[in-house]
């Protein structure tokens, strides 16, 4: 029964929170939009993963994502020859479809994991846990006054600036503009808005630009919930397990509300007005740190940046021979669609995928290969800075601080373990226990991906800095994948 039950529930679920923000029928034609928009890569996970148990399950849980970017990238193409055609633009997908085929010469270097039946029902409750978070938020953006369309002041740094780029991308100039300065390009990595801007486009005023934003922000947190689970299962073998793993930390990554809460005594009427992802900055002046919670809501881009990040990683967790130079070509890529995605990220990520590669090499003993594969996953990522170049998303010409920094950030060491324990307190106790259980049963050396993450995002946090944003950039999107 629970194997029929939770997936009615999540269907279920899933018309309900779409019905609190849009037209229903509406909102179901904007999903199969990124469901066509995802093919490519569920068809990439499928001839990656093919004549393996479970196959289409791993297909399902990690394309979406790789598919829809894919997917974006055909689409900047033909927005940058100047098609602006919805119908012709909906074909994208089609050359992302071809550009997949070529992975199947992979497929028999890569041991994912089994999934069963059982699989089904843990990720069910993972995306019942991905709706039940965003569905109330998501149902509360904007609200219709006399004086005109108002938003909560929060809503300003994330979604209402989404708006503003989506809405300057629909407009069709080649870089899109700076809608705040004269004369400039918008300098922001945009790709992740460019369906919505074609949609917005198309629709007119039928429907309001922030409900298509919704929609694919909705789309955005199921992959990622999906990818989640799929992440968890190259550590944990047990169905369930992965399930609880995944739903406690989307539900349980921090102890802020719980400190406002119980250590002063504040009502939940009194908390509306405290930004809770941020009490150990504001009330301890500890460094900011993004919760998965801001990126859910807010931010798909930087979600399924990072998700893109980790599928690099997994390739090589996965791969027996981590020696083909094509494989890490596929590695490269991923890489390269993460930095188009959410470009901090994809410099703490290439940071780990390389280091444990070095590892794989020097445990294989083939040091041959360190040259071809560093090349070879090293061509799709400057494609991706020039491209990033080209499409003017850093600004290097204004003057003023430099756009990188390296040295101890001070405001990162600043109360580092009360910051550490509000942000990441439930992570932190259940992946002590865990490691402890790993050590136990001599099997430390599986997780190595996972505490090169740590070290690696530990790093970042506190030596590298972009000082235009007040010290708090790299920190706070450093420690927000919470891998554990």
């Amino acid at each position: 029964m629970g194997r029929v039950a939770l997936p009615a529930g999540l269907l279920i679920a899933l018309i309900g929170t779409l019905a609190a923000f849009v037209p229903l029928v509406s909102g179901l034609a904007l999903l199969g939009i990124v469901a066509w928009f995802s093919l490519p890569g569920v068809l990439l996970g499928w001839y990656l993963y093919r004549g393996r148990p479970g196959g289409w399950t791993a297909a399902l849980l990690a394309g979406p994502a790789w598919g829809y970017v894919l997917s974006s990238l055909v689409l900047l193409g033909l927005w940058a020859l100047g098609i602006r055609s919805f119908q012709t633009l909906m074909l994208a997908p089609l050359p992302g479809i071809v550009l997949a085929w070529p992975a199947r010469a992979l497929a028999a270097n890569l041991t994912p994991p089994e999934f069963t039946r059982k699989d089904l029902v843990a990720v069910a409750l993972v995306l019942l846990a991905v709706l039940a978070i965003v569905a109330r938020p998501y149902s509360q953006v904007g609200v219709d006054l006399p004086e005109g369309r108002a938003y909560r002041a929060y809503f300003t740094a994330d979604f209402v600036w989404a708006m503003a780029v989506t809405a300057e991308v629909s407009k069709g100039d080649m870089p899109p503009r700076n809608p705040y300065y004269l004369n400039d390009a918008l300098h922001y990595y945009w790709l992740m808005h460019l369906l919505p801007a074609v949609e917005h486009r198309a629709a007119g005023g039928s429907l309001r630009l922030e409900q298509i934003l919704l929609v694919n922000g909705l789309w955005a947190s199921l992959m990622f919930g999906g990818f989640f689970y799929f992440f968890l299962r190259h550590f944990v073998d047990r169905p369930w397990a992965a399930g609880l793993a995944a739903v406690g930390v989307l539900f349980c990554s921090s102890f802020e509300g719980a400190e406002r809460w119980w250590w002063t005594g504040a009502t939940l009427d009194q908390l509306r007005s405290v930004n809770i992802d941020a009490v150990g900055n504001w009330f301890y002046q500890g460094m900011k740190i993004d919760g998965l919670h801001r990126a859910l809501f807010w931010q798909p881009q930087h979600l399924v940046g990072y998700l893109l990040g980790f599928s690099a990683l997994l390739l090589l967790v996965e791969a027996r021979d981590t020696a083909k130079a094509g494989l890490l070509f596929l590695v490269g890529v991923f890489l390269s669609l993460s930095m188009l995605l959410s470009s901090p990220a994809v410099a703490m990520l290439a940071a780990v995928a390389a280091a444990y590669q070095a590892i794989r090499l020097i445990q294989a003993r083939a040091w041959k290969a360190f040259v071809p594969c560093a090349i070879a996953a090293a061509i799709p990522v400057g494609a991706a800075l020039l491209l990033g170049t080209v499409l003017q998303y850093v600004d290097t010409r204004s003057p003023g601080n430099p756009l990188v920094t390296f040295g101890v950030n001070s405001l990162a060491t600043h109360r580092v373990w009360m910051t550490m324990f509000l942000n990441f307190g439930p992570v932190a106790i259940v992946s002590v226990l865990g490691v402890l259980a790993a050590a136990w049963r001599g099997s430390l050396g599986r997780f190595v991906p996972v505490f090169i993450t740590i070290l690696v995002s530990a790093a970042f946090y506190t030596l590298v800095d972009v000082p235009d944003h007040g010290g708090v950039y790299l920190a706070w999107r450093a420690q927000r994948p919470q891998p554990v």
